[in-house]
This record gives structure tokens, C-alpha cells and sequence, in this order.
């Protein structure tokens, strides 16, 4: 998972309320996650932009529950198509065409729904 701060113009990060610099999460190839909703939360202003909350298990082998992350439209759209979207175990690849490098994500059906910490070893790596 990429994250960087979100900062302005002049190269100063944003603070939130929590006096914390604000910072943006991206997936990278190789991200596994669980979406905490079924569709994503869209904001609408002088362009759209989306985010989910998950719990993710990042190509690095770290786990974190309830977190933001910042989708494309295309990522968006495939998660608000996918029928019970947080009972998915999602993961980020990369791809590319002719317009460049991107990620996309694919998902698998977890039936019952689980938590990310099924998918654990005892040791905290991701099983296969």
C-alpha cells in the first residue's frame, strides 16, 4: 500500500482535526484487502473521487483493519458491481496497455464472509 501526505501548494502538509498530517492510501500489486462496506463512498466536487474503508494485508506483509483507501473510478465501478462485495477477498495486480502501467484488482468469493486474519499464519504471513 502507497501512502503519501497530502500537502498544499506551498508544500505543507493538511492537519486533521486529530492535529495528524492528512495522507492518502493507494493499493500496489500485490495488496490483498476486504472491503468494510459494498460500495464505495463517492465525493463529488470539482472532480469525483473515491474511497473505501478495508482491512488489508499490504505486499509487505503488514496488516491493518480499518483503512482508508483511495480507489479509481474503475476500481470503484467493479467493487459497486460486485454482489456482496465485502464477503471478497481482493486483490490488486498490475497491468498494461497502450495507455500505460496500471492496477487493477480481481476478487474471490469468501463464503461464509471472513476477516483478514483468517487468511494469516500463526507467523503473520499471508497462506497462499
Amino acid at each position: 500500500m502507497l501512502t503519501k501526505k497530502i500537502l498544499k501548494k506551498d508544500g505543507t502538509p493538511y492537519i486533521t482535526m486529530e492535529e495528524e498530517p492528512l495522507i492518502e492510501n493507494r493499493l500496489e500489486a500485490g495488496d490483498k484487502f476486504i472491503p468494510n462496506l459494498n460500495e464505495p463512498i463517492m465525493r463529488d466536487g470539482l472532480f469525483k473521487s473515491y474511497t473505501i474503508p478495508v482491512s488489508i494485508f499490504t505486499k509487505d506483509g503488514e496488516t491493518k483493519e480499518n483503512v482508508f483507501i483511495t480507489l479509481t473510478s474503475s476500481q470503484a465501478d467493479q467493487i459497486r458491481k460486485t454482489v456482496d462485495a465485502n464477503q471478497q477477498l481482493w486483490t490488486a495486480y498490475e497491468y498494461t496497455n497502450e495507455f500505460g502501467t496500471f492496477i487493477g484488482i480481481s476478487c474471490k468469493p469468501l463464503k461464509p464472509a471472513k476477516k483478514i486474519s483468517d487468511f494469516l499464519n500463526p507467523d503473520g504471513t499471508m497462506k497462499e
